[in-house]
């Protein structure tokens, strides 16, 4: 994993990669929230 000096991208790059492969879409919303 690339480590970036903003904490919350790791989440979001965690969250991409976890829930794009089996929804994408609920995936995206999350991302949504974290904003």
């Amino acid at each position: 994993m690339i480590v970036v000096d903003r904490p919350e991208m790791i989440v979001v790059g965690h969250a991409v990669r976890t829930s794009n492969a089996d929804e994408a879409e609920p995936g995206r919303g999350r991302l949504g929230a974290l904003w």
